[in-house]
């Protein structure tokens, strides 16, 4: 069986291990001169076995662990063109808004008789009533068909995560 050549490292993975020796040092596993000692060594690894000993009496974390590190991105991985994907699932109709336009239009034309009404005289003022419950259920209508649009539009794009969709704002 043949040994393979030292794995060579970048400067994202020395920069990773002294990310994780400062964790390490930051819960108290290491001093400050072992923690010197240990990251001037990372920075100036050359292989992924030249970071091996400095982590050796330490749990997890560790280089060549793939944990997810806080604020890092729920994106998928890249996939390179060509590899056979999920096919996406049927997507919903986009929710109609017929009902609600109907609703607003009939609100408006009750406003107007209803103005109309009390400027030849305020004997029917009860009938201020009936504008005011078209206007209502026009309104819950409208709502409930921004809700549903919101829900249609992350259904197009499942892999935009939280806050970054122009019709949502950051919680």
């Amino acid at each position: 069986m043949t040994d393979l050549p030292p794995q060579r490292i970048g400067d994202v993975e020395r920069d990773r291990a002294a990310d994780y020796l400062r964790e390490h040092m930051s819960v108290g596993r290491l001093t400050q001169d072992e923690f010197d000692e240990r990251v001037g060594a990372a920075l100036s690894a050359r292989t992924a076995a030249d970071l091996e000993p400095l982590f050796s009496d330490l749990p997890a974390p560790k280089p060549g662990q793939d944990l997810a590190v806080p604020g890092s991105t729920p994106w998928p991985a890249y996939q390179p063109p060509g590899t056979p994907t999920a096919a996406p699932a049927a997507l919903a109709p986009m929710p109609d808004n017929k009902l609600a336009n109907a609703l607003a239009a009939a609100s408006a034309v009750a406003w107007v008789l209803f103005i109309l009404n009390w400027a030849v005289g305020p004997g029917l003022w009860w009938l201020v009533f009936l504008p005011i419950l078209l206007s209502s259920l026009a309104g819950k209508q409208r709502q409930e068909l921004n809700r549903r649009e919101v829900l249609w539009r992350r259904q197009q794009h499942p892999t935009l995560p939280p806050g970054s969709r122009p019709d949502e704002s950051p919680s």
